[in-house]
């Protein structure tokens, strides 16, 4: 316990999980998700010093799945990169991913991102006695919702 007698919670990777949808991920190895704001330089011809305004906010992510024939949420997830757009079908390629970092009793929506991702890259690697896992890489298009 603190001196103060607050006691601090940490987090750890069993904490977390990927949502595919309205489903659960089932066997995720690891997840991550990055986001940036650029920043733009509105400095004037006469100033000595720099001067920024916040910019386009991007984000990306990660995650290591498990691959399981069985599971058909992780194989929508899979294949969602040989989708195709079309526009006059009403066809996007854009799935709802929801990184949860955290979820605990009463918590609310602390700790979990909501977002629209396109599958950029998915790459299955196995090796030799171990399962084969199946890299893949999202870029996030519109808002996150949610937050730490």
């Amino acid at each position: 316990c603190c001196p103060s007698g607050n006691r601090t919670m940490i987090l750890t990777g069993a904490d977390g999980q990927l949502r595919y949808g309205t489903n659960g991920v089932a066997k995720v190895r690891t997840w991550s998700l990055a986001l940036s704001r650029n920043a733009i330089d509105v400095t004037c011809l006469d100033s000595l010093d720099s001067e920024f305004i916040s910019g386009v906010r991007n984000a990306t992510g990660t995650c290591t799945i498990w691959y399981d024939p069985e599971q058909t949420d992780d194989l929508n997830l899979l294949t969602s990169i040989f989708r195709d757009r079309d526009i006059e079908r009403g066809i996007e390629n854009t799935e709802t991913v929801t990184f949860v970092l955290n979820k605990l009793k009463g918590s609310g929506d602390t700790g979990t991102f909501k977002c629209q991702c396109l599958v950029t890259d998915a790459s299955p690697a196995v090796n030799v006695g171990e399962a084969t896992a199946v890299n893949l890489t999202f870029q996030v298009t519109g808002p996150i919702e949610g937050g730490y």
